[in-house]
């Protein structure tokens, strides 16, 4: 088909590195050589060897055909598609990792809970935890990230630093509610020593000055 410039851009057909209209076979394989050589392997003179025809004929068609055109199209297509496909194996591992979270912490909060309150688990009788046996650390800890879970649980700041600032009063609420769990179990001097512990873990916890 003997067609000029202009006839040749209205006939061409997308996407432009599939066959052309105008393109004979031979015009056609000879393209497909082309687009196909790693980028930098392809050279028109390297597919007129492969072809056996002589590289100014084929160059003259590749300039025609628009091979350079073409072969960087279909080297964007092939890109594309393999962003495609990143961005799905991404979305799919972010999919399935956030699913393997929810599974753990699920696990995580069930054993923990029954731990707290006693129950069964897997077939196990589990015995509560005696509130009598945590020491300090463990009391606060415990206070703290239940209210963070309450704090979550009903969409409020979990920051508890950038949520508000602890002031005396606040502080000797929390740690009289703690402490008042051991009153009656320890001697004077051990609630004592007790109450100045829980004070200093709660500082530590909050970021408030110490009390000692």
């Amino acid at each position: 088909m003997d067609l000029g410039v202009v006839e040749r851009r209205l006939l061409t057909v997308e996407p432009i590195w599939q066959r052309q209209p105008w393109e004979s076979d031979q015009g056609y394989r000879a393209f497909c050589l082309y687009r196909d050589l790693p980028p930098h392997e392809r050279s028109v003179a390297r597919v007129a060897r492969l072809v056996r025809r002589s590289p100014g004929y084929l160059q003259r068609v590749a300039s025609r055909d628009r091979w350079v055109e073409r072969a960087r199209a279909y080297l964007v297509h092939l890109e594309r598609i393999v962003l495609q496909e990143h961005e799905q194996a991404i979305r799919r591992y972010r999919r399935e990792a956030t699913e393997r979270a929810l599974q753990v912490g699920s696990t995580m909060v069930e054993i923990g809970a029954t731990r707290l309150r006693g129950g069964t688990l897997a077939g196990h009788e589990v015995a509560a935890l005696d509130p009598n046996r945590l020491d300090a650390e463990a009391a606060v800890r415990m206070v703290v990230e239940g209210d963070r879970l309450v704090r979550l649980a009903l969409g409020l700041p979990t920051n508890l630093r950038e949520s508000f600032t602890v002031s005396a009063a606040d502080f000797a609420t929390i740690v009289s509610g703690i402490v008042d769990l051991a009153r009656g179990y320890m001697t004077e001097e051990e609630h004592d020593a007790y109450v100045l512990d829980c004070e200093a873990m709660v500082c530590e916890i909050l970021g408030a000055p110490g009390q000692r």
